[in-house]
């Protein structure tokens, strides 16, 4: 009986002892590591900020003719499209 008690000892004291250093030390030894980080914030740009104004009629006649003309590229392209799905 006596020699199963010596082999728990010889056991279970080391890991108690092992367990209570590291435990101990890391309340002891303080730590070296710290996060940092560092956030950039820019203030949002309006994107009618980055063009120019218009400057007369001439401009924003250009303006209206370049809009048609995508408009009216756009409505050919779906009255073919429209002529494909109708067959």
């Amino acid at each position: 009986m006596q020699a199963r008690r010596t082999e728990r000892g010889w056991i279970l004291g080391p890991l108690f002892l092992g367990w209570l250093i590291v435990f101990a030390s890391a309340w002891i030894i303080p730590p070296k590591y710290t996060s940092e980080t560092v956030v950039l914030v820019e203030q949002q740009k309006d994107e009618l900020d980055d063009q120019k104004p218009m400057r007369g009629l001439d401009e924003y006649w250009a303006m209206v003719v370049r809009w048609l003309a995508v408009a009216i590229e756009y409505a050919v392209e779906m009255g073919d499209i429209q002529q494909v799905l109708d067959a």
